[in-house]
């Protein structure tokens, strides 16, 4: 199956944070491969702290299919360029409400 990586969560009680994936396709009948392209290059660009060209990578996410995921991290991204995480970052966006 072809998946994408959408996020890191940290479940209640746990200190280690668990990747979380989105089911696309089988292998093979992979209709969005641009789309999937685009989302992993901005993801990596987010986990860099590169939050400008993560930005412009999801917006190219954008411009092929309407996407929660990458709105939800050019958010996260305008978030951290006026409120960066540091060095230490452990790359989990913390929610603060339920």
């Amino acid at each position: 199956f072809t998946c994408r990586e959408l996020d890191l969560v940290r479940v209640k009680g746990k200190k280690n944070a668990v990747p979380i994936y989105e089911l696309i396709s089988e292998k093979g009948k992979e209709m969005e491969i641009n789309f999937i392209k685009h989302f992993e290059e901005g993801l990596k660009l987010y986990l860099d702290q590169k939050w400008e060209e993560a930005v412009i990578k999801f917006k190219e996410c954008l411009n092929i299919k309407e996407d929660k995921t990458s709105e939800m991290y050019i958010e996260r991204c305008n978030f951290y360029k006026q409120n960066p995480p540091g060095k230490d970052w452990d790359k989990v966006w913390e929610w603060k409400t339920k």
